[in-house]
C-alpha cells in the first residue's frame, strides 16, 4: 500500500505534465494564429498551344491598403516563386516583364494554408519610329519613353526593384541612325513622351492598327543646368510657363510631364 507521500508526489507529477502539456497546446494553438500562408507563383505566357515559363519577371504581392511602393515581398524572378510565411491578408498580386504586358491578380492569404497561383502574360507588339530635327537629319540618342516613367507622382508610387524594371522595358534611345523600338499593349493607342537634350520635347500617340511612327520632328529648344548649395536626392523641379507655348504636350499633363527629378549639380564653397 503506497503511502500519502507516494500519493501526493504522484499526484503531482501528473498535474505538473498536465499543466506543461496545457502551455505547450496554447503556445501552439497562438503559433498557428500568428503564422502566415505560402504563395506559389507560376508566370507564364502562350507563344505557342502550350504555356512556357517567362524569363526576367518583376513578381509583387502588395498589401490592397498599401501604395504599390509598400510592397510585403517583392522579387525578379525566372518563371516563378515561392513565398513562406506571408502575414495573413488582402493582396494584390502584380507580374511584369519586358515585352509583355502587366497581370494583376487580387488574392486573400490565409493563416497556415498554402495558394498556388498561375499568372499567363499576354505578349506586347514591338513599336517602331524615327526621330529627325526640323532638317529632317536624324537624332542620335533621343529618349522615347511611356508617361510612367517620366512623371515623379507616378514613379514616386513604385519600389526602387519596380522603378528599376519599368525603367528597362518601357524607356529607349534612338540609334546613329535617330531609329528607335519600343514594346507597347498589342491594339491599343500608346502614348510616348520623345526628348534629347538642347531640343523641345514631343509627345506622340500611336496608331493601334500600325507598327511604325511617322518621323517624330523635333525642334531646337533649350537646356537647364541646376545648381544647389548642398546634395538634393529626390529634387524635384517643375517649369510653369507664364503664358501659353506651343508644344505637343496636352495641356493637362503639362504640369506633371515638366515635374522632374532633376540631377543637381553642388558649388563648391570657397574661402
Amino acid at each position: 500500500m503506497r503511502s500519502f507521500r507516494q500519493v501526493f508526489l504522484s499526484s503531482l507529477y501528473h498535474r505538473l505534465w498536465l499543466f506543461i502539456l496545457l502551455i505547450v497546446f496554447c503556445a501552439g494553438a497562438d503559433a498557428g494564429e500568428r503564422a502566415g500562408g505560402s504563395l506559389d507563383v507560376t508566370v507564364r505566357t502562350r507563344l505557342t498551344s502550350e504555356p512556357i515559363s517567362v524569363s526576367g519577371v518583376y513578381v509583387a504581392l502588395i498589401p490592397r491598403d498599401q501604395p504599390p511602393s509598400r510592397t510585403a515581398v517583392e522579387a525578379v524572378v525566372d518563371g516563378g516563386v515561392k513565398w513562406h510565411d506571408v502575414p495573413p491578408g488582402r493582396y494584390s498580386l502584380v507580374a511584369v516583364a519586358p515585352s509583355f504586358d502587366p497581370s494583376f491578380r487580387r488574392i486573400d492569404i490565409v493563416a497556415g494554408k498554402s495558394l498556388q497561383v498561375s499568372m499567363e502574360l499576354q505578349l506586347r507588339v514591338e513599336l517602331t519610329g524615327k526621330v529627325v530635327d526640323v532638317s529632317g537629319r536624324p537624332v542620335a540618342g533621343a529618349t522615347v519613353c511611356h508617361p510612367l516613367v517620366v512623371m515623379p507622382a507616378l514613379l514616386g508610387r513604385m519600389s526602387n526593384l519596380a522603378r528599376q524594371k519599368a525603367l528597362e522595358y518601357l524607356r529607349t534611345t534612338t540609334d546613329d541612325h535617330g531609329s528607335w523600338k519600343l514594346a507597347v499593349s498589342a491594339g491599343k493607342a500608346s502614348s510616348l513622351l520623345i526628348e534629347a537634350p538642347g531640343y523641345g520635347p514631343a509627345w506622340v500617340t500611336s496608331d493601334p492598327a500600325k507598327r511604325e511612327l511617322l518621323p517624330v520632328t523635333l525642334r531646337k529648344g533649350s537646356s537647364l543646368r541646376v545648381v544647389t548649395n548642398r546634395p538634393a536626392p529626390e529634387f524635384v523641379l517643375t517649369l510653369i510657363p507664364s503664358a501659353s507655348i506651343d508644344t505637343s504636350i496636352p495641356l493637362e499633363l503639362q504640369k506633371q510631364v515638366w515635374a522632374r527629378e532633376a540631377t543637381t549639380t553642388v558649388v563648391e564653397s570657397r574661402h
